[in-house]
């Protein structure tokens, strides 16, 4: 089995992973019902600069991390209010 990263373009609100859950990634990407869409890192973007934002944003996934996925930032862009 291959493990291969997928680019990634999804949207919600950012969040601090303060509660380590999921065990990985410093953010979660949350819907507006709560959901985890995906845990977050980045070595480009500081993503604490977007805590509590709705926004855009980028990136691939990390194998082999899934449910979530990790994803690692490219590119964030707020959404306006």
């Amino acid at each position: 089995m291959t493990l291969e990263e997928d680019t990634v373009s999804a949207q919600g609100t950012v969040r601090e992973n303060d509660t380590n859950n999921p065990p990985y990634g410093t953010h979660i990407l949350v819907d507006s019902s709560g959901k985890i869409l995906y845990a977050l890192q980045s070595s480009t973007v500081n993503l604490p600069d977007y805590d509590n934002e709705n926004v855009t944003l980028s990136g691939n996934t990390v194998p082999p991390y899934t449910n979530p996925s990790l994803l690692d930032v490219g590119k964030v862009n707020p959404e306006n209010p």
